[in-house]
């Protein structure tokens, strides 16, 4: 940041925590997806292996050796889905996203010097939202880079169409609609996998009803693998994002076409109720994401209970 930067260090700290948390997030979803996906493959793997290693009753070392196999990829399969839940990497990811979301919002609103920051005290107002925001949880630091702690910061202060394209506008078109579509293709896939899955068992089932001995194995093995696709969709939360994100992108514009709909004189009153209004849209979206997920791990640790 210039020399001659119209922020001060206060809002220069509050963009500095957002980048930290948002790197933060970025890295826990990755190793989550990575773990997730790992677990698949090697369930299915594992799987396959061990139905193979029962039908290889003329080749006897090699039936050994997909058995061992066998054992060996659902162990860590195993080991995976455990570890990803006792390490926390989920929780923390929510927090670190939560936390992005927040010191995001509230930097936003200071830039476009809405109440509570249109005052000679904003700074110290936004230093006490940060500490509170950062105090709930803690998140495990990570390293920035000089240019990662003022990324995608304004040179100056915002106007409303500034914050309307850099804000409002750039999450719609860059995040909240593309992610949409994302998942709902995410969903298609998995969708049509697990109808093919359950198509392919059924046939099994069918030819297993004709006492063909290796059939009635493969039809156990479907029902593996359909089930580890099922748990992988849940985990995923694929209904849930593609419908939040199509929500929130439908509600943003809304309150962009209300917005466009006043007066010039309206729009200079209304200037702050409407950029309350556009954060809370993202708030609302940010708040629902938290509970999903945090509902998600409540009901495994329930299941994990003896």
């Amino acid at each position: 940041m210039p020399a001659d930067s119209p922020f001060s260090q206060d809002l220069l700290l509050v963009w500095e925590e957002y980048r930290r948390a948002a790197k933060r997030s970025r890295q826990l979803k990755q190793k989550v997806n990575a773990y997730r996906i790992s677990g698949l493959l090697l369930v299915v793997t594992g799987a396959i292996l061990g139905v193979l290693a029962s039908q290889l009753d003329t080749l006897e070392q090699l039936s050994k050796i997909f058995a061992v196999a066998s054992a060996i990829l659902l162990g860590v399969a195993a080991f995976l889905s455990g570890h990803v839940l006792d390490s926390q990497y989920e929780k923390q990811w929510v927090v670190a996203r939560s936390q992005a979301e927040a010191l995001k919002s509230q930097a936003y609103i200071y830039l476009v010097q809405s109440s509570p920051y249109n005052g000679p005290d904003r700074d110290e107002k936004l230093s006490s939202k940060m500490q509170e925001i950062l105090g709930e949880f803690f998140v495990e630091p990570v390293s920035l880079t000089e240019k990662e702690k003022t990324e995608k910061l304004p040179d100056n202060w915002l106007s409303m169409d500034d914050y309307l394209e850099r804000r409002v506008n750039d999450q719609i078109r860059k995040y909240y609609e593309p992610k949409a579509i994302e998942y709902q293709q995410k969903l298609k896939l998995l969708k049509s996998l697990s109808f093919g899955l359950g198509l392919s068992g059924a046939v099994l089932g069918g030819i297993s009803a004709a006492d063909i001995d290796w059939s009635s194995a493969w039809v156990a093995v479907i029902g593996t693998i359909s089930g580890a696709v099922a748990a992988f969709t849940f985990a995923g939360r694929y209904r849930y994002l593609m419908t939040s994100y199509t929500l929130t992108a439908r509600r943003l514009k809304w309150t962009h076409n209300a917005w466009q709909r006043l007066s010039d004189s309206e729009k200079s009153q209304k200037l702050g109720t409407f950029v309350h209004k556009f954060e809370d849209v993202f708030s609302i979206e940010n708040n629902s994401w938290v509970a999903e997920w945090t509902n998600k791990e409540d009901e495994r640790t329930t299941e994990r209970q003896p």
